[in-house]
């Protein structure tokens, strides 16, 4: 029987892993990212269309952002 390889799957959200990604890379797009997060002029559409793009552009291994994870982010930190 033919065994194939296979990378560990990432079980945190795409929400972490784009972040997480942008804290190793890009600092520059890091920060404003944590910035968009933090001011509610922003809404989640766009940051999850925003970080569903870089992403997509670097090659991460997801889908894309949910607004929910967005919205979770927001209430764990208390952004009103």
């Amino acid at each position: 029987m033919n065994r194939l390889a296979t990378t560990p799957r990432d079980n945190r959200g795409a929400l972490t892993i784009v972040l997480d990604h942008l804290h190793d890379t890009n600092t520059d797009e890091f920060n404003a990212a944590i910035d968009m997060l933090a001011d509610r002029a922003y809404g989640p559409t766009i940051i999850a269309r925003a970080l569903t793009d870089i992403a997509r552009d670097d090659n991460l291994p997801i889908k894309n952002v949910d607004e929910s994870a967005i919205r979770k982010y927001r209430d764990r930190e208390g952004i009103k």
